[in-house]
């Protein structure tokens, strides 16, 4: 049975024409340029999406929905697409762009689960991709990647799980605690691969690790969780379960009378809606974070500092800023900034190729491509922040380590949970 990509129907049709048309002279002619963006607009990764409309009216009010190649004008359009937070229909919504669209480039974010399918989609058909905020490692390796080898069509910026467990490391090495850890770590792509990589980095540097296994969601009781973690004496957590799944966790630990006195909620906490459905009990949650408000990096785009976007974006949308606000920015502008230098825009190969050769300045940093740690990714900063009551919002994040991003200024000094 033969696989039809969108390149080869393309060449079919190509082909096709050129049997019964008569050679013309190529002109260059405006068209419209197609972006992908398929984003989580709903399901339990919902909270990673929550800047996009803002982000993108800022695209358009900074490029007027145009945009300027080898001197002609075309117009910009952005297919955006939910996924709903599923793989399987992340990777019919890349199919969809590709295939029924026709996007030029495919552009995605959060988490693995469903930033791989999309790659995977735009790997198989040709077609070039950024994306962003998921780890590289479950990203590359997830993948089937070859650090020999790495990908033809598929790019990524991000923070590296490495880096991440280090960070985490260095927040609780601040703390007055016993260093026995609990994992709370999901049998999913982050779960399995970057529970592995944090274990590893705990053991290492000393800690007592209490893994209670990789566990299938959505999860109805984390009794048998919470009963490992107090059998153990753990008084520092590491959780990569999403928002709604977090939620339920923190309230059974409420219910069952137990509280670490560390709490690092990954894929959940990072957002101000999650942190705000626990009321009291958000205090002192805390989180590698990939973009803040501190960050000392300004947009190649539109100008903005980054705090000037976090600025705009809460006096626009009554909202605090959030990670994804600079990086799925930073997506954006790297798009762009890639198009405008195709040599030749109506080639996947001549877009592909401008990607690779990025040295591009975002508001979440510098992009380059080369730089790796992998083949075809670029690695960004991670700055540690915990969350405290504030007058402006119920809680605001302040930083409280800046190992992984030394040009963040530290904002405030570590606290206990409950204390």
């Amino acid at each position: 049975m033969r696989t039809y990509t969108r390149r080869r129907i393309l060449g079919t049709a190509i082909s096709s024409v050129a049997a019964t048309t008569l050679a013309a002279p190529a002109i260059a002619a405006s068209r419209k340029i197609k972006i992908g963006l398929a984003t989580p607009a709903s399901g339990q990764m919902a909270a990673f999406h929550q800047p996009v409309p803002f982000i993108l009216d800022q695209i358009q009010a900074a490029t007027g929905g145009k945009i300027d190649i080898g001197g002609k004008m075309h117009e910009i359009e952005i297919v955006v697409k939910d996924h709903q937070s599923s793989p399987n229909r992340a990777s019919e919504v890349a199919q969809e762009m590709i295939l029924g669209d026709g996007v030029d480039i495919v552009t995605s974010f959060s988490a693995p689960e469903t930033v791989n399918p999309v790659s995977d989609q735009c790997e198989l058909n040709g077609v070039p991709s950024i994306s962003c905020v998921c780890p590289m490692e479950p990203w590359f390796f997830g993948r089937g990647g070859d650090p020999a080898v790495g990908f033809d069509w598929t790019f990524h910026f991000s923070f590296t799980g490495d880096d991440y467990g280090r960070s985490i490391v260095s927040f609780w090495d601040k703390l007055p605690i016993d260093k026995v850890a609990g994992g709370l770590w999901p049998n999913d792509a982050d779960g399995r691969i970057l529970g592995d990589i944090w274990g590893g980095l705990l053991k290492e540097s000393g800690y007592q690790v209490v893994d209670p296994g990789r566990f299938d969601l959505p999860v109805s009781n984390y009794a048998a969780q919470i009963a490992a973690f107090k059998i153990g004496d753990v008084n520092a957590i590491s959780s990569l379960a999403p928002g709604p799944e977090f939620v339920l966790f923190w309230s059974q630990c409420q219910q069952q009378g137990y509280l670490p006195k560390a709490m690092v909620a990954s894929k959940s906490c990072e957002f101000a809606d999650v942190q705000y459905s626990l009321g009291e009990r958000a205090a002192g949650i805390a989180n590698p974070i990939l973009w803040t408000e501190y960050h000392p990096y300004q947009s190649g785009l539109t100008g903005q500092t980054a705090g000037e976007l976090a600025e705009d974006y809460a006096a626009s949308t009554g909202r605090q800023w959030e990670q994804t606000l600079g990086h799925v920015h930073a997506l954006m502008e790297i798009t762009f900034d890639a198009l405008r230098r195709a040599e030749d825009i109506d080639s996947p190969d001549s877009i592909r190729d401008a990607i690779a050769a990025s040295k591009y300045q975002s508001v979440a940093g510098p992009i380059d491509f080369s730089s790796g740690p992998f083949p075809n990714t670029s690695k960004t900063d991670l700055a540690f922040v915990q969350w405290v009551k504030s007058d402006k919002f119920p809680y605001v994040r302040e930083v409280v380590d800046n190992s992984f991003a030394p040009s963040v200024e530290l904002t405030a000094e570590p606290i206990l949970i409950g204390g």
